[in-house]
């Protein structure tokens, strides 16, 4: 190698290391997303099928209860996955409500 040149570019392997990790965690979010969203699914089933049985109490626990609840912790589950880099289906409702709403008429 000579003076003229510069020496070649090297990863830090500490970085690397971190990214794919990074992107791991990530994926394994993603998944976890999924996952819990097929249960608030099955939550809001199970609630219908109470009040259809006649069981009105039990349909209000698993709706304003457990699946408001659920659909919190997927709501931050999503701006964590958000922040790696990744996106969520409630993360393509909140564009597409931004979308929907002028900047001038959104509430800060």
């Amino acid at each position: 190698m000579t003076e003229d040149q510069p020496a070649p570019e090297k990863t830090i392997p500490i970085i690397k290391d971190n990214e794919q990790r990074l992107t791991k965690m990530r994926r394994q979010l993603e998944g976890m997303f999924s996952t819990l969203d097929l249960v608030h699914d099955e939550i809001a089933v199970a609630s219908e099928a109470a009040r259809s049985e006649g069981q009105p109490e039990i349909a209000n626990v698993l709706s304003l209860s457990v699946g408001n609840r659920l659909w919190g912790q997927l709501r931050l589950l999503t701006g964590i996955i958000e922040r790696l880099g990744g996106r969520t289906d409630l993360s393509e409702e909140s564009d597409s409500a931004q979308e929907v709403v002028p900047a001038a008429e959104r509430k800060t």
